[in-house]
């Protein structure tokens, strides 16, 4: 194995490791303790929601949301991000959108780095399986390409290059 497929394969790992990390789901409590700050911070719950049910309803439609992008929601409620959202929550089920939205970024670079690594270990496992005789020819047949192509730009014509060999 080359020290730039395990260089490539340690970088994916690691990236996949954070992006899974970005992506841990909040707990219910901590859900619930979010929306509770957006409250005591002035946001109104919808009306359409029972009285003392709102933090129950939060948890349940944020249920396995990702924490970070339930935070960066947040945070962009609180900053006025969302201009139809500047005093009222939005319903349960349209915060659990805006979050899938926020973590959408995430989810697709997660799974892009797992095909990355996915095809380097491939590439890794072709080269293993490759006998030494086979990897010396191949080593001997680029040289030949490398000869090749410095007598063409030495300016011999490919010709001369070819009968040459």
């Amino acid at each position: 194995m080359t020290t730039e497929l395990v260089a490539k394969s340690s970088t994916l790992v690691a990236e996949i490791t954070a992006l899974e990390d970005r992506l841990a789901p909040a707990t219910p409590e901590q859900a619930g303790e979010i929306v509770g700050s957006l409250i005591d911070l002035g946001f109104i719950a919808p009306s359409s929601i029972k009285p003392g049910l709102e933090l129950k309803a939060y948890r349940i439609a944020l249920n396995a949301a990702p924490l970070e992008a339930l935070k960066h929601v947040a945070n962009g409620l609180m900053q006025g991000q969302f201009p139809e959202f500047r005093s009222f929550l939005p319903r349960p089920a349209e915060l659990a959108v805006l979050v899938a939205d926020a973590a959408k970024a995430d989810r697709w670079a997660r799974a892009k780095a797992k095909r990355d690594l996915e095809a380097a270990q491939e590439r890794e496992a072709l080269q293993l399986e490759l006998s030494e005789a086979e990897k010396e020819r191949r080593k001997e047949m680029a040289a030949k390409a490398r000869k090749l192509i410095a007598q063409i730009t030495a300016g011999r014509s490919l010709e001369e290059a070819a009968h040459a060999r």
